[in-house]
């Protein structure tokens, strides 16, 4: 019997310690990514390992990165595929603030949102606004199921690239309380976005949308901005 639970807890040690190395190469491939050298506040970044060395902007539960906010920081470059290796994510902001006038805080994030975002099951909050995403926002965001706020908003239209179709997926969000993409280029939302019970604010002004979604049936009733 002690063979069998010594096994058993080396086959746990063994699998957290697979997934402590794969969240923090996959911090390490951000930092490179986003040009962390230039970074107006990049401390302990790559010194040791994030949760016990106190990475700038990393939070941590139980040895996990659960957080991760590099907001106005000057990143700049494309997301990596592997920040998906990050699976006990629950928060990430990487965004602008729209009252930040200092160009050498912003963060300038090209490129487009990895496919495979669906890979961070226990996400909660996504805040990629005032950046420069570009391309489709891929519907497998709207497959994680933990979802509690979606912040796309784009506040320089100069700068907006997202464009396209935001599908019904969007509506198995039981979860979601903020839905924020205004100032992109989305041209459809579906119906059902607009009988969510859950959301509080949704943010939509400023797209290509095709009808006057006044005409649409709305029950919101937890509804405080539209």
């Amino acid at each position: 019997m002690k063979i069998i639970y010594l096994y058993l807890f080396f086959i746990f040690i063994s699998s957290v310690f697979s997934q402590n190395i794969l969240e923090i190469n996959s911090l390490n491939d951000l930092y490179y990514s986003l040009e962390g050298d230039g970074w107006i506040n990049n401390d302990n970044w790559l010194v040791g390992k994030p949760c016990t060395n106190n990475w700038y902007g990393i939070i941590c539960e139980k040895s996990h990165v659960i957080s991760v906010n590099l907001m106005n920081n000057h990143l700049e470059g494309t997301l990596p595929i592997t920040i998906t290796d990050l699976t006990h994510l629950k928060y990430l902001y990487l965004h602008n603030e729209k009252n930040e006038e200092s160009n050498s805080n912003q963060n300038f994030i090209k490129g487009s949102i990895p496919e495979n975002i669906y890979k961070l099951s226990k996400l909660e909050i996504i805040n990629l606004s005032n950046l420069e995403i570009s391309g489709l926002v891929p519907d497998t965001l709207f497959s994680i199921s933990s979802l509690k706020s979606i912040n796309l908003y784009n506040f320089f239209h100069i700068h907006s690239k997202c464009y396209g179709i935001i599908g019904d997926s969007i509506c198995n969000l039981k979860n979601l309380i903020e839905f924020n993409i205004g100032y992109q280029k989305i041209e459809s939302v579906p119906d059902c976005l607009f009988l969510m019970s859950t959301l509080e604010h949704l943010d939509l002004e400023h797209n290509f949308l095709t009808r006057n979604i006044s005409n649409l049936t709305i029950e919101l009733p937890n509804l405080k901005t539209l």
